[in-house]
C-alpha cells in the first residue's frame, strides 16, 4: 500500500513539474511530438502526408522547423527537458503492470508519423473546388471513442490501457441512419462549401459525437458529381458522476448519450441533503435531436429536490445552417416551488409561490449574397413569453412586484456576416474546431404588460472577431447595451 502511495505522489510531482514548464511557452506538447517523430518524418515527403486527409495536418519535414513561428517551436532546452521528464515517468511506470495501466489512463501518446497540429485555414477552402457540383452519394463511417481519429482511422490499440479497450467494447455505436438524420445535405443537392462546414459543426455539437470530418471526392463516372464521405468519432455513450462532502450530502448521476443507439440522451441524478427539510431529490432529462430527420429537437425535464420542483417540455428547430429559412420553438412548464425567478434574475426568495409559463418564438432567415469571402444573413425573429402564477403572496401596485402576472413581447433584427477558420489548439487540445470570424449586429425591442406596470425595452449588441494571420490568435470584441422604460397603470385602467 505504501508503495502505491509513494508512486502516486511521484507521478503528481513530475506532472506538476511538466505543467510548470508547459505554461512557459504555448503549444509545447506539439513541439515534443515534432522531436519525437523526427526520424520518421525525414523518410516521408510533405506531399504524401498532406494527401492522406481531406483536411491537411501541419506535417512538416525537419528542415522546415527553422521557418516556423517561435510560438510553435520553443527552444531546444525546454523541448529536451520535457522529453526527458516524460520519458522518466514512462520508464518508471512501465516497471509494474498496474502502474503501466495507470500511465496509459493518464497520458496520451501521439500517433506516429505526423504532427497533429492543424493548419489554420478557411474552413471552406478544401471544398471550393467542388462547389456547385451535384452530391451523388453520402457514405458514413463511425469510429469508436478511443484509439482513432477522424483524420487517421488506424486503430492504435497498443497505446491504450485495458479500461479504454473495455470502453470501446461496451460502447453503443451510433447508427448511421441516426447521423444521416442530422444532416441538412442530401444526395441530389448542389454542393455548397459553407453548408458542409456548418454540417460538421452541428455534428460536433451533438452529445454523442466527439469529432467529424467530411471528405469530398469526384465521382469517377461523372465529373459533374461528387461523393461525400463523413467520418464521425463517437463520444463514450455511458457516463457517471459521484459527488459528496462525506458528511451529510451526496449526488449520484448516470447518463447515456446514445440511448438504444438512437442518439437520444437520457440523464438521471439522485441526490441527498441531510440538513434540508426535503432530503431526497431526483432529476430526469430526456433529449431527442432531429426527430424523424426534421431537425426538430424535443427535450423533457423533471426535477424534484430541496431547491425546486419543476417539469417542462420544449420543442425547437434552430437555424442550423445559413440556408435554413425558418426556425422556431415552443415550451411549456410548471414550477411548483423554487428559490428563484429566472425571468427576473433574482434568487433566494422567501415567499412560497408556484407558476406556469409558455414560451413561443418564430424566426425567418434571409440569405444575402456572398461578399468578400463572407457569408451573409439577415434574421427577423419574434417571441411571446408568459408567466402566470397559480399561488403567490398578496400583490398590490407597490408590493411584491416580482409576482405580477406578466406577458412579454419581443422582436429582433439581426445581421450576420461570418466565415470559419479550421484549427484544433484554441478552445481544446486536439479536437477539431471551427473558429467563427466576422460581424454580428442585433437590435431587440420588447414590451411587457403586467398587472400594474408596463415596461418598454430596447437593446443592441455587436460582436466582431478577426483573424490577424494564421499564426496569431483571433481578436474578439463585444459591446452590448440596453434601455428600459416603465409606465405604471392603475388596476381600473387595464
Amino acid at each position: 500500500m505504501m508503495k502505491r502511495i509513494v508512486f502516486i505522489l511521484i507521478i503528481c510531482f513530475w506532472v506538476g513539474r511538466v505543467l510548470a514548464i508547459d505554461h512557459r511557452i504555448p503549444a509545447v506538447q506539439d513541439s515534443v511530438r515534432l522531436d519525437t517523430v523526427k526520424k520518421s518524418l525525414q523518410a516521408q515527403s510533405l506531399q504524401h502526408l498532406l494527401e492522406r486527409d481531406s483536411l491537411p495536418l501541419m506535417t512538416l519535414p525537419v528542415d522546415a522547423q527553422m521557418k516556423m513561428s517561435p510560438v510553435y517551436l520553443p527552444d531546444s532546452l525546454i523541448r529536451d527537458t520535457l522529453r526527458y521528464e516524460y520519458t522518466k515517468i514512462k520508464d518508471f511506470a512501465y516497471k509494474a503492470k498496474w502502474t503501466k495501466e495507470l500511465y496509459k489512463m493518464v497520458f496520451v501518446n501521439p500517433h506516429r508519423g505526423y504532427l497533429n497540429v492543424m493548419r489554420t485555414q478557411n474552413s471552406e477552402e478544401r471544398f471550393k473546388a467542388y462547389s456547385g457540383k451535384v452530391i451523388h452519394d453520402i457514405s458514413i463511417v463511425v469510429l469508436p471513442p478511443y484509439g482513432t481519429s477522424v483524420y487517421d482511422t488506424t486503430y492504435f490499440e497498443e497505446d491504450m490501457g485495458w479500461l479504454k479497450n473495455l470502453a470501446n467494447k461496451t460502447h453503443m455505436k451510433t447508427a448511421e441512419k441516426v447521423i444521416r438524420r442530422q444532416l441538412t445535405i442530401k444526395p441530389g443537392m448542389l454542393l455548397v462549401p459553407f453548408e458542409l462546414v456548418q454540417n460538421e459543426i452541428l455534428l460536433r455539437r451533438l452529445d454523442y459525437i466527439d469529432d467529424a470530418n467530411m471528405i469530398v471526392t469526384e465521382d469517377p463516372d461523372n465529373p459533374a458529381q461528387v461523393n461525400v464521405t463523413l467520418i464521425c468519432k463517437d463520444q463514450l455513450s455511458w457516463g457517471a458522476t459521484v459527488e459528496s462532502n462525506f458528511l451529510n450530502s451526496f449526488d449520484i448521476g448516470l447518463e447515456n448519450k446514445n440511448f438504444m443507439k438512437l442518439g437520444h440522451v437520457l440523464n438521471y441524478e439522485f441526490s441527498y441533503r441531510g440538513t434540508k427539510d426535503k432530503k431526497w431529490g431526483n432529476e430526469l432529462e430526456y433529449k431527442v435531436n432531429s426527430l424523424w430527420g426534421t431537425h426538430i429537437n424535443i427535450r423533457g425535464y423533471y426535477r424534484n429536490d430541496y431547491r425546486e420542483k419543476e417539469v417542462f417540455v420544449d420543442v425547437e428547430r434552430q437555424f442550423l445552417t445559413n440556408r435554413m429559412k425558418w426556425a422556431g420553438g415552443m415550451g411549456v412548464g410548471r414550477v411548483f416551488y423554487s428559490d428563484d425567478l429566472p425571468d427576473r434574475n433574482v434568487n433566494r426568495l422567501e415567499e412560497l409561490f408556484n407558476y406556469h409559463y409558455q414560451d413561443v418564438w418564430l424566426g425567418k432567415s434571409f440569405l444575402l449574397p456572398y461578399r468578400y469571402s463572407y457569408n451573409q444573413n439577415m434574421f427577423l425573429t419574434g417571441r411571446f413569453f408568459t408567466t402566470l402564477f397559480n399561488n403567490r403572496p398578496l400583490v398590490t401596485d407597490d408590493t411584491n412586484h416580482l409576482y405580477y402576472n406578466r406577458r412579454d413581447y419581443f422582436a429582433a433584427f439581426t445581421y450576420i456576416k461570418m466565415k470559419y477558420y479550421k484549427a484544433n489548439l484554441i478552445y481544446d487540445f486536439g479536437r477539431t474546431e471551427d473558429i467563427p470570424t466576422g460581424l454580428m449586429l442585433s437590435l431587440t425591442t420588447g414590451y411587457e404588460k403586467s398587472e400594474f406596470d408596463n415596461y418598454g425595452y430596447i437593446a443592441g449588441e455587436c460582436h466582431y472577431s478577426h483573424l490577424i494571420n494564421t499564426t496569431s490568435v483571433i481578436t474578439p470584441w463585444k459591446q452590448p447595451w440596453g434601455l428600459m422604460s416603465t409606465k405604471t397603470v392603475s388596476p381600473g385602467g387595464r
